[in-house]
């Protein structure tokens, strides 16, 4: 700690410390998928040299299944990911529901709403009802 002119302490942040404690926030935040991307492009990156000598069909066998291994993770996870998000959808949108049609306030609101749009409705199906037997007549 260092004291300033005026006696009082204070603990000296530097822009390094808080870049460093930024980029860990937003690492911890970033989901499972994020790294999984960052995988993928040093697995295929790492994965060339396997690749090189189609002469030996056992290096070859050990690549593809070393591919096919990782890429199936990878698939599941995403599949897991899809599952998480759609149920997080589902209940979120159950419970804006829920608090939206519960609230007094607004069902009176709805129904006072409605009615005023069927009156208007009917009204002006009668006037053009009206408007198309005075053609028929003349």
């Amino acid at each position: 700690m260092q004291r300033d002119s005026d006696g009082s302490s204070h603990s000296r942040v530097t822009y390094r410390i808080v870049l460093i404690r930024t980029f860990q926030e937003l690492f911890r935040r970033l989901p499972v998928s994020f790294y999984l991307l960052l995988a993928i492009i040093v697995m295929l990156l790492l994965g060339v040299n396997g690749f090189r000598d189609l002469d030996d069909p056992r290096r070859l066998a050990f690549s593809l299944t070393v591919f096919l291994v990782f890429f199936g993770a990878v698939v599941y996870r995403a599949m897991i990911d899809g599952v998480d998000i759609a149920r997080k959808h589902l209940r979120e949108e159950g419970s804006l529901m829920k608090d939206v049609f519960e609230r007094d306030d607004f069902a009176e609101t709805l129904h006072e709403r409605v009615k005023a749009s069927e009156q208007k409705n009917h009204s002006a199906e009668e006037s053009d009802d009206s408007s198309q037997s005075s053609s028929i007549e003349g």
